[in-house]
């Protein structure tokens, strides 16, 4: 299968199996598990190939298609790291403002201006997704 993490195609390897019940799903409830094969890489030129751990997907929504599935969970890790990013290299969050409207306008703003740093850094830099 096909997806699109870090700006570019790549081939995963899954397995699905649907149909599954949890107890702490309840009984009505059919889940599908989905097994990603990781990505093989190389530290250096020289180096044998080497693998990561399994990435091990369960999904509430029996039916829907593997391919959306993957690109999601590929979409969220994004987004994961993009927020650790903000909080740790901006300081998203750690503002010391006093005034009610501030302290909610305050995390949107900084996010806003991270945003647009990524985006003047792409077109600064001509990045093409490597």
């Amino acid at each position: 299968m096909e997806a699109w993490p870090v700006g570019k195609k790549h081939q995963f390897d899954i397995k699905v199996v649907k149909g599954l019940k949890s107890k702490t799903a309840g009984q009505n409830h059919l889940l599908q598990l989905m097994v990603v094969r990781p990505l093989a890489y190389r530290p250096s030129k020289s180096s044998k190939l080497l693998y990561r751990k399994p990435a091990y997907l369960i999904c509430t929504d029996n039916e829907m298609d593997p391919q959306e599935m993957l690109q999601c969970y590929i979409y969220r890790w994004e987004i994961e790291v993009n927020i650790c990013d903000e909080k740790t290299v901006v300081g998203c969050g750690q503002a010391q403002v006093r005034n009610q409207h501030s302290v909610a306008n305050v995390p949107a703003f900084v996010s806003a201006m991270y945003a647009f740093l990524q985006v003047a850094s792409i077109r600064a830099f001509k990045h093409n997704g490597n």
